[in-house]
């Protein structure tokens, strides 16, 4: 097997009063080990995790991720630490940053806690019974033990969350017993009660800054954020994974900045312009460079250990990067990478739409106006991006008198984190980007750094809490320009790195959204005059992800995986709202070429196989 698995999970067996624990590390196996002589269990895989415990006589501590604790990772330091201030840990705990969940169990009681920080940097699933608890990094690795308790069902308000909105909402999974632990929480459980508080609440106050001012902020707070991130005492490799884009560029050259060697890796399943440019700007910022080429059936030999990690609540199209333990261990021992930046920075969540110039789209986005947010969420999500008229309609997906039922499945998770954000939230863009932030590990692309940590330990520098509270205090208008990260790009290592284009559009990466307006229509001007279609926008097929309509068509396998989603009585009898006969026969035209979603689809077959899998 080309990959690791994640695995990270507790079992606390609380019929055992004297307190004993066994640490058990596994690389690729799952935790299969019945808990019946010790009180506490855990399942890790040393690869994936860095972890430290400490053992003392009232209390133990355990700790993974990388928690950045006086500006340093140091877990050891912070378990101690963690027992010292066992009374008031609400207040320590604030002064942890980076990713990161933290078991605190009282031996003389048996009372336990944990603690995660306020990214969902570690994914942390729990179930609580009369005699057990149960807790993972995987959502498959609970699911399966959960269902072979008395009473379980399957939850349809978050299997249909999934289909549609690409996420469950609030902290809902897919069954009536566990849940998934929302960012910057304390779970705090005894022999009679369960709580859960908050420590940490966002602040979506903004601050007026000029674009110098924002821009060199941002550069600062990276560079510092790297600084924390590579503070390990141990010597290490760097590397990261490197796109073309504008994140990979400035992560890059903050790592270089900081004076740490780093390897830039581009996956793509040809040599195209990603590649090409991935190379330029990777040399440019002071790293060296490795294209690793996925080969054509590189999803589908990934796919049942994508399923595993996918849990039902991704789509294993999003894992790309599961399958290349073998090439990423031989360039380094800590995973860098640029998720969140762009959706933080950039804004490309918020409600907002591209302005057209002669029925054109352009660069340039103004931001919509909400007056419903229930309904506007409901019909603009932008983790599905359902408003692109992919040929999906939202009326014809269920059964005709099931129309009403079907939808307050979905309005009832947005209501539930509305009401969430009620005591920090002021206007409706304040809502809306809460519905992104109050769980941040549910965002779509998230499962992407759980297949990167398939090939060892990963660490993302926008999970730093100065970071953070910068991104939030960015007025809308000023994120949606892009302004900062383009700014940001041109000043950070030098200005040769802005200068060399990226596979998104074409353009140098450090024109503004007004510039490559003005290019765009050049080109488009060019391309009518000469014919020529070497002036026209990159396609897919010079970026990372293939067209998902036409590799999904185009793969036996896949068809075969549709099939039988589509014959899976399990998930077709839960799932009673939703019209089988519609959904089948669109299907069927979308194979022979018709529009449909195509990221439906691969979240009805990634939740299908898990259910599967998990029986």
């Amino acid at each position: 097997m080309d990959y690791l698995r994640p695995t990270l999970f507790f079992s606390i067996n609380k019929n055992i009063k004297n307190f004993s624990y066994q640490i058990i590390e596994t690389e690729n196996k799952k935790p299969d080990i019945e808990n019946k002589d010790k009180t506490l269990s855990i399942f890790v895989n040393p690869r994936t995790y860095n972890f430290q415990y400490l053992d003392t006589k009232d209390t133990f501590c355990f700790v993974a991720g990388s928690p950045i604790y006086n500006e340093k990772i140091n877990s050891n330091l912070i378990c101690s630490e963690i027992i010292k201030n066992k009374n008031s840990i609400n207040d320590f705990i604030l002064k942890l940053n980076g990713a990161f969940i933290i078991l605190l169990i009282n031996k003389k009681d048996l009372s336990f806690k944990f603690i995660n920080d306020r990214f969902n940097g570690v994914h942390f699933y729990w179930a609580n019974f009369d005699k057990i608890f149960y807790g993972s990094g995987l959502y498959f690795d609970i699911f399966k033990k959960v269902r072979l308790e008395k009473n379980f069902k399957l939850n349809q308000n978050s299997l249909l969350q999934y289909l549609w909105m690409s996420r469950a909402m609030d902290d809902a999974t897919h069954d009536n017993f566990s849940k998934y632990l929302m960012p910057a929480s304390i779970l705090s459980i005894d022999s009679i009660d369960l709580s859960l508080e908050k420590y940490f609440l966002p602040n979506f106050k903004k601050t007026k800054r000029t674009e110098k001012e924002a821009g060199e902020e941002y550069i600062r707070l990276l560079s510092q954020s790297i600084k924390r991130q590579t503070s390990d005492t141990e010597k290490k490799n760097y590397c990261y994974f490197f796109s073309s884009g504008l994140d990979s560029r400035t992560v890059s050259s903050a790592i270089n900045n900081n004076g740490k060697e780093s390897t830039a890796m581009t996956v793509a399943f040809s040599e195209n312009l990603e590649v090409k440019y991935a190379k330029q700007a990777a040399e440019c910022a002071g790293s060296q460079h490795q294209f690793f080429r996925l080969d054509k059936d590189h999803l589908e030999k990934n796919f049942l250990p994508n399923v595993e990690i996918c849990g039902g609540l991704y789509s294993t199209h999003d894992a790309l990067f599961t399958g290349l333990y073998s090439k990423v261990r031989n360039t380094g021992d800590v995973i860098f990478h640029g998720h969140a930046l762009d959706f933080w920075h950039f804004g490309n969540y918020l409600p907002t739409e591209f302005i057209k110039i002669f029925n054109n789209k352009t660069h340039i986005r103004k931001i919509l106006e909400l007056n419903n947010l229930e309904e506007d969420y409901l019909s603009m999500n932008p983790l599905r991006l359902t408003w692109h008229g992919k040929g999906m309609e939202f009326n014809k997906l269920f059964k005709k008198d099931q129309l009403g039922s079907g939808k307050e499945l979905i309005l009832s998770g947005i209501r539930k984190e509305i009401e969430r954000g009620k005591s920090i939230c002021k206007n409706n863009y304040d809502f809306w980007e809460h519905f992104l932030i109050c769980a941040f590990g549910r965002h779509f692309t998230n499962i992407n750094i759980t297949s990167k940590m398939t090939n060892g330990i990963v660490r993302t520098p926008a999970y730093d809490n100065d970071i953070f509270d910068f991104y939030l205090s960015i007025p809308n208008k000023q994120r949606i320009t892009d302004e900062i990260r383009i700014y940001a790009l041109n000043k950070i290592k030098n200005s040769k790195l802005g200068k060399i284009p990226t596979a998104n559009h074409g353009f140098p990466a450090g024109y503004s959204d007004i510039k490559k307006t003005i290019f765009q229509i050049f080109r488009k001007i060019k391309r009518l005059i000469t014919g020529n279609i070497a002036h026209s926008q990159p396609t897919l097929k010079d970026r990372t992800w293939p067209n998902l309509d036409d590799y999904l068509r185009s793969s036996q396998f896949y068809l075969g995986e549709i099939n039988e989603a589509l014959q899976n009585k399990e998930l077709k009898n839960s799932l009673e709202v939703i019209d089988w006969d519609y959904l089948e026969a669109k299907i069927n035209r979308w194979k022979e070429g018709e529009d449909f979603d195509a990221i439906f689809i691969i979240c009805l077959v990634s939740l299908s196989k898990f259910l599967k899998l998990t029986k």
